[in-house]
């Protein structure tokens, strides 16, 4: 449908396009400019995460309102501020509020969770008594960043919504969005084509190698594509040329392939919301041209089509995790939203402060998990914990009802549509993820916010006489913009004075010398007193200084416990603390409080248990010690009963195992444990006896088969071995265990045919990883090996430690050949080769040195056969 224009009297077709043009869609250099280079530099900066590009974004955006205000202020009138503008406002007063210092007891009236928090972590140190003032935020220096982040985000705000008022302008301000989403993704697909290791070729990226365009996190790209995408198809839905209609198609496509390249499961699943959400719009909407809904179902077809063709595999793979409902439910993200509740219930009225989630998350964590939860992963509970449930739950609140008001005008403008569908799949997005705590995203979603709040288009409706009420006076322009600068400039001085991680990296340059307490007038302790200054609810300082005190000589046990308490106190389901605390309480003679605090660790996390038995052992030399501070966890006695069993303490082994089988009866590997330690004490019976019981536990496992055949073997009954191994191998027919103990049965017979059935056999069975096929070649080997062609089982060896160079049992069948084959020097590098990488070392030893005799005999006997032979002639 054409837009429609009223001719003004006098002017033809040409000359009113021309006159309309001319008034409506001048470029305004001092406004238009910085707001383009706010749009493009925001994401193309690394998504802006990092403070120097933080910096050029709030430049930018005060130059762009600088300009707004004079205009203004000449004209003396008001300026529009919409209900969003005084939320962002708003948001930005009380993060400014959760920044300035003030009383002690104002600070135990408005958040009573933190004044605890100060008395028992800063007591004694100086900085925290009832004179002091203090920030309500637990963090002021993250809290400072984003005051500066959410002056942005209001400047710009303001800017759209009261210069990008008509129709040419707004169009031009969501192009320049368009056009930034479709540079980042091509940015991303020339990466991956060129496979760059860095982005834009001067930020190393680090961890798995992913599609990452100008974003260090892929699910961050997804939230950018993912409002670019709807809104690219608005423009090209809403645009009255064929030429432009098939360009912003195109690009949609290309956006939309590099959001699902992302592999964010969240962004593919809010990219499909948007899609029928645009859909819906355009059926409701325009229900006698149903091209503009073919139109979103092409875009969309073609999304699919180019990326499923780039990334089949990758993105079925990532899909299918969402069919696993039990996965879903124990999502580290999913359960660590727990966590938010006791967060919000004890910080009701202003929050632990925005920004200050990292660190006030651990001391709630209900994740078991030694990583830092960096955010809530969730919008809502960000804001909630943030804020405070109060102010958070009513911005969200407010940013729907101002979402459905904009729905409600958009009527027929697609290019509403697509705005709104843009906006809708990055709010669905954000209920699994923190996007939009990112500048990159958060500016252009902000952008688009404001141009649905002055809703300029030829069919959609103005915003209603509430809407226009909130209004912000000339007189007090220049004063919003000169605190805004002040205020500003000091918060980006202090957070780059206040950084965490270069304090962190002050004390630990200064860890080298004797520990003392924070605030000491010394290099170590003004160093731990500048960051407990600024960030209190830190847990590394104070176990820094645990573990410090611990490592003196001799330990100072009471500041180091003292210490070591606080750090469980702001982190309680971190291992370490834990761990140290127990060494501290043993070395002051608490022995049971010890063995306490070192079974909470390996509770906390299992992977510390070889260290702290080890610990443990050092400390007690006692196993049962080691028994006490293992967790009622059949996992980890099993593991603990493997560590007994390496340390030859059978009886605390046995102990560990049948401990594990109480808590677990199904437990398979303790059986098979109690087997191996009745077989080193030859219990013949008994482990024939644990094998059975496997068997009926389970008939696929193979070890019960494995054995009972070696039990019957080693009793000389090799018919019921070779029918034990054989029935095993018929319920496992891809066991290279057994098979190979059937074969060696068979070769030590001289049955070769019947052990190249088995090795055939298995051929088919085998899986197709490195390590399997390996042993499949060493299986041929020893074929060829007792048919006496050592040249082709030589072959064969070597082709096993090609294929799995960690099966150094291939390496020794190979070093046994070359020496049945006369190859002394190769056979004694190969023994060698297996010295160094620590398998069977004494034979192997005892190898090399018998390879030298050999050579040393075979060079007397060249020297006498050359003696003997000139006589002779």
């Amino acid at each position: 449908m054409p837009y429609i224009r009223r001719r003004k009297k006098g002017l033809t077709g040409d000359m009113l396009h021309v006159s309309n043009h001319q008034s409506t869609a001048r470029f305004d250099w001092f406004v238009e400019l910085p707001m383009t280079l706010l749009i493009f530099f925001s994401p193309l900066a690394i998504g802006s995460v990092h403070l120097w590009s933080l910096i050029v974004v709030w430049i930018l955006a005060m130059v762009a309102f600088l300009s707004l205000v004079v205009a203004g202020y000449r004209r003396k009138s008001a300026m529009k501020l919409y209900p969003m503008g005084a939320l962002l406002l708003a948001a930005s007063g009380l993060t400014l509020f959760q920044l300035i210092p003030v009383p002690a007891f104002m600070v135990r009236l408005l958040n009573p969770a933190s004044a605890e928090l100060f008395d028992f972590v800063l007591g004694g140190t100086g900085l925290w008594d009832e004179a002091g003032w203090r920030s309500l935020s637990l963090q002021p220096p993250a809290t400072a960043v984003e005051l500066i982040k959410w002056s942005v985000y209001g400047l710009v705000f303001l800017v759209v919504i009261n210069r990008y008022t008509n129709r040419h302008h707004a169009r031009r301000l969501l192009k320049t969005v368009a056009w930034s989403g479709f540079v980042v993704a091509l940015v991303g697909f020339f990466s991956k084509l060129f496979m760059a290791d860095s982005i834009l070729g001067v930020y190393a990226f680090k961890g798995e190698m992913r599609f990452f365009s100008t974003f260090v996190n892929s699910n961050h790209l997804a939230g950018y594509t993912g409002l670019c995408t709807p809104l690219i198809v608005g423009l090209a839905l809403s645009s009255r040329y064929r030429q432009e209609k098939a360009l912003y198609a195109f690009m949609a496509v290309i956006t939309g392939a590099a959001l699902i390249a992302s592999l964010s499961r969240g962004g593919m699943i809010a990219f499909g919301i948007g899609c029928v959400f645009l859909m819906v719009f355009a059926m409701t909407r325009s229900m006698k041209d149903f091209r503009k809904v073919l139109m979103i179902q092409v875009v969309a077809a073609g999304v699919l089509l180019i990326a499923g063709y780039l990334f089949y595999d990758t993105i079925i793979n990532e899909l299918r995790t969402l069919g696993n409902l039990q996965a879903i439910e124990e999502d580290a993200k999913i359960r660590g939203w727990e966590g938010t509740l006791p967060m919000m219930a004890q910080h009701p009225i202003v929050g632990v402060g925005r920004g200050a989630f990292s660190t006030a998350y651990p001391k709630y964590k209900s994740v078991m998990l030694q990583g830092t939860f960096s955010h809530a992963e969730n919008q809502v509970l960000q804001y909630m914990t943030e804020w405070g449930p109060l102010f958070g739950g009513l911005f969200v609140v407010g940013f729907v009802i101002c979402f459905l008001m904009a729905l409600r005008r958009a009527k027929h403008s697609f290019t509403m549509g697509g705005c709104l569908a843009g906006i809708f799949a990055v709010s669905a997005h954000n209920l699994v993820d923190f996007n939009l705590e990112i500048v990159g995203v958060a500016l252009p979603f902000v952008v688009v916010l404001g141009v649905l709040a002055v809703s300029p288009f030829t069919h959609a409706g103005r915003p209603t006489k509430f809407e226009r009420y909130f209004r912000l006076p000339y007189k007090i322009q220049p004063v919003l913009l000169g605190l805004t600068g002040l205020i500003g400039g000091a918060c980006l001085s202090y957070a780059a004075s206040n950084n965490i991680d270069r304090m962190t990296d002050n004390l630990m340059r200064h860890a080298n010398v004797n520990p003392t307490e924070p605030c000491s007038n010394n290099a170590f302790g003004m160093a731990a007193c500048e960051i407990m200054r600024s960030h209190p609810a830190d847990f590394m300082t104070p176990l820094l200084l645990g573990k410090l005190y611990l490592q003196e000589k001799p330990p100072k046990l009471q500041p180091a416990i003292h210490w070591l308490n606080r750090a469980q106190y702001l982190n309680p389901t971190m291992s370490l603390p834990h761990w140290l605390s127990g060494r501290a309480l043993y070395l002051g003679g608490y022995e049971d409080q010890a063995m306490l605090e070192y079974r909470s660790a390996i509770h906390l996390d299992q992977k510390v248990l070889p260290e702290v038995i080890e610990e443990i052992f050092r400390l007690t030399k006692s196993p049962e010690m080691a028994i006490r501070a293992t967790p009622n966890n059949a996992q980890a006695s099993m593991q603990l009963a493997v560590l007994l069993t390496r340390k030859k303490e059978i009886q605390a082994a046995k102990k560990a195992a049948r401990r594990a089988l109480e808590l677990d009866s199904s437990l398979l590997s303790a059986l098979d444990l109690l087997g191996e330690l009745a077989w080193m004490e030859g219990r013949m019976e008994d482990v024939l006896g644990l094998a059975k019981q496997t068997i009926e536990m389970d008939p696929l496992h193979d070890k019960g088969y494995y054995k009972a055949g070696l039990v019957y073997y080693a009793q000389n009954q090799r018919k019921q071995a070779e029918e034990v191994w054989l029935e095993g191998l018929s319920h496992v027919p891809e066991s290279t265990q057994l098979s190979y103990r059937i074969v060696d049965l068979y070769l030590s017979e001289n049955r070769i045919v019947e052990a190249e059935k088995i090795a055939d056999r298995l051929r088919t069975f085998s899986r197709s990883d490195d390590y399997s096929q390996s042993r499949l070649s060493m299986l041929a080997g020893k074929i060829q090996s007792a048919k006496g062609r050592l040249f082709e089982a030589r072959k064969h060896y070597r082709q096993a430690s090609m294929i799995s160079p960690s099966n150094l049992e291939s390496l020794h069948m190979l070093a046994i050949t070359e020496e049945n084959m006369g190859n002394w020097i190769e056979a004694r590098r190969i023994y060698e080769q297996l010295l160094v990488g620590g398998y069977r070392k004494e034979e192997m030893q005892q190898k090399i040195d018998a390879m030298k005799t050999a050579v040393e005999q075979e060079k007397h006997r060249a020297r006498w056969e050359n003696l003997i032979e000139p006589e002779s002639q």
